[in-house]
């Protein structure tokens, strides 16, 4: 059993929480996701075998793409998996800067690259991709809820080399 770790980075987030709602891990075993708190970041770790899979990669672009959504992945020019080790989809909540934002439908899941190390991929059906600009910075905006059920935009960034960090940005519409 591995334990598969990504890392959110945002500059003053203090509270962070993932609600599982779902996951495919094949025929591999799954024991289920956890956090981590440090500053500024917070790390999921999901307890899960690592053995990449053609059918959990399909189920994770029907889950993550649907109709409208988007996926990007760290330390890939890809633009969907070939193969994963597992995913999970669930909401993903934080607080910065004294307001409570909710993401519904986040997908993230963990495959690996042609460098042979293992990446991470995040989306979801609510999810748009801004840029694919390589080699520096891959970004998608994703629709989410502030408090008071406000609409805002999320927007994870992955810089060039990382295999998984994900920085988050937040932007009130």
């Amino acid at each position: 059993m591995k334990k598969n770790e990504v890392v959110f980075e945002m500059p003053g987030i203090s509270i962070m929480n993932f609600e599982l709602k779902d996951y495919d891990a094949g025929t591999s075993h799954f024991e289920g996701v956890s956090l981590r708190a440090e500053k500024g970041k917070y790390t999921i770790i999901v307890a899960a075998d690592r053995h990449g899979q053609s059918e959990v990669a399909k189920s994770f672009k029907e889950r993550a793409i649907t109709t409208q959504g988007g996926v990007i992945a760290c330390d890939s020019d890809d633009m969907y998996p070939e193969k994963l080790n597992f995913w999970i989809k669930g909401t993903l909540r934080f607080d910065v800067g004294g307001k409570h934002y909710i993401g519904k439908d986040v997908v993230l899941a963990q495959g690996y690259n042609a460098r042979l190390r293992n990446n991470w991929w995040i989306g979801g059906p609510r999810v748009k991709v801004i840029t694919r600009i390589k080699p520096s910075i891959t970004s998608v905006a994703h629709q989410t809820y502030s408090s008071g059920l406000l609409p805002a935009i999320v927007i994870y960034t992955i810089s060039i080399g990382s295999i998984n960090t994900i920085g988050l940005g937040v932007a009130s519409v």
